[in-house]
């Protein structure tokens, strides 16, 4: 009688639980519009195609008999829009979408009595009309290039208009670590206090339940495609947050294997003098990761990134 042992159970059930989160992701930016003629008269019934430019991924659906369409939890990226639609020319425009945002794509379809293309080159209008929200945006490149304190994006925070505090875990355990949980960090908005905070991860609230306004996880840097912070008109699904509200989106990949190494050293020598202290005790700080993506098992649209984090300390005897 052939025998199969738990282990290898449950590293089957652990496998197919990661490559069903890896295809059931949830995303909260979205893209909408209106689709007119020339003379601005709604056109109902077109077909309207968004494609990933990244992932190969698509989406079709007909405009609605307004002439509107929405697409709904899209991963931030960058995008193409196709409409077409019987007697008119197809169009086709590249748009860039960020994390939690409501983009406003128009278009404006012109008659054609032949098979023809319209392209329109560059991104959609820098003024969205869909959205009035205050919101910062910090992309993977510019989190692999920040000097972040033991590689917390937490601190990110501060910097969003109209956001007060200095931005560092001092709160709750008052620790920066990639593995840490409950961390609060010294950030708020709207006169409310960092206990109306809100931190969302790929759409799940990862908000402390018991300690108001911190944060469970704290992914690593390679692992997020983009961070956003908002401060008010928040999507609906944000109405536990009356204050900072941040987002984190991971990476969702591309066709193609890549990835990143990286190691942030530090010891005494970097450290300034001040008027106190002159001379500080020999340590030094390595923290380290790595960051792989590709395709994954749902296929070539979508895959997985995995980012280890380690911080070292060590004091010379």
């Amino acid at each position: 009688m052939h025998r199969v042992s738990l282990t290898n159970v449950a590293r089957i059930a652990g496998f197919v639980a990661l490559m069903s989160a890896a295809c059931f992701g949830q995303f909260s930016s979205s893209i909408q519009g209106i689709i007119e003629d020339a003379s601005g008269a709604r056109v109902a019934g077109a077909n309207v195609r968004v494609s990933s430019l990244v992932t190969n991924f698509e989406a079709v659906l007909r405009s609605d008999d307004s002439g509107a369409f929405r697409f709904v939890s899209l991963a931030p990226g960058e995008y193409q829009v196709s409409a077409s639609a019987s007697g008119f020319a197809r169009y086709n425009v590249k748009i860039m979408l960020t994390a939690g945002e409501n983009l406003n794509v128009p278009v404006k379809l012109s008659l054609s009595n032949t098979t023809s293309t319209v392209e329109v080159t560059g991104q959609a209008p820098l003024l969205d009309t869909a959205e009035t929200r205050n919101q910062q945006t910090v992309v993977a490149t510019e989190l692999s290039e920040a000097p972040l304190p033991s590689r917390n994006m937490t601190e990110l925070a501060s910097y969003a208009p109209g956001v007060k505090g200095l931005g560092v875990s001092g709160l709750g355990n008052g620790n920066t670590d990639n593995y840490n949980w409950g961390v609060g960090v010294d950030v708020n908005a709207n006169g409310q206090s960092a206990n109306a905070n809100m931190w969302v991860l790929d759409g799940l609230d990862v908000t402390d339940n018991i300690r108001p306004g911190q944060v469970d996880i704290l992914p690593a840097p390679e692992t997020i495609q983009e961070t956003t912070t908002a401060v008010n008109t928040y999507s609906v699904e944000y109405g536990r947050g009356s204050s900072v509200v941040t987002t984190f989106s991971t990476k969702s990949g591309s066709n193609h294997f890549h990835g990143e190494i990286s190691d942030y050293f530090t010891d005494q020598n970097f450290w300034a003098r001040t008027e106190f202290v002159s001379k500080y005790a020999p340590f030094h700080s390595n923290n380290g990761a790595a960051a792989i993506g590709g395709p994954s098992g749902c296929g070539v649209r979508t895959s997985e990134t995995i980012s280890p984090s380690r911080t070292v300390m060590t004091r010379p005897a």
